[in-house]
């Protein structure tokens, strides 16, 4: 539990650390779902998972980005800006348009090709990431287990 019972009548000690813990977990357990199939349409947030990935590796992201030096802050920047560039630039979704006779329809067809691109510029976002988080031990519980209590 984040909040401890240990008062002086005024001030309560509090471990932000245990909320980041559980937030990381909660992102990871995000993008094992997502994973399990990148390009299928998710209702509930009206958008293909691959996209909620990418926004989940962000906040993945964002969630080590304050214990980053600044060498690591800086390739993981650049690594963002490449999947969001590429993401854009190779568009899995194709709109067709078909004339027939009298009406013309629009489809959307995937891209095979760019749908590769897209979840191997994921999977390597998500590597770097879950790499960052083991280097600076945000995904195991500390050596000194009385630092959360």
């Amino acid at each position: 539990m984040a909040y401890q019972e240990e008062t002086d009548g005024i001030n309560s000690k509090f471990n932000a650390g245990i909320l980041q813990m559980q937030r990381i977990h909660e992102l990871q357990r995000r993008l094992n779902m997502l994973n399990q199939n990148l390009f299928s349409f998710n209702p509930d947030f009206n958008s293909y998972n691959y996209e909620l990935a990418l926004k989940t590796n962000n906040s993945l992201f964002q969630e080590v980005a304050s214990k980053l030096k600044a060498v690591e802050l800086k390739i993981g920047l650049k690594f963002k800006k490449f999947v969001e560039e590429s993401i854009k630039k190779y568009p899995i979704l194709e709109e067709k348009i078909k004339d027939g006779i009298g009406s013309t329809g629009r489809t959307l067809v995937q891209n095979k090709e760019y749908l590769k691109v897209t979840e191997d510029c994921l999977f390597q976002y998500e590597m770097l990431i879950r790499q960052f988080l083991e280097s600076h031990k945000l995904n195991s519980p500390p050596e000194d287990e009385s630092a959360l209590f």
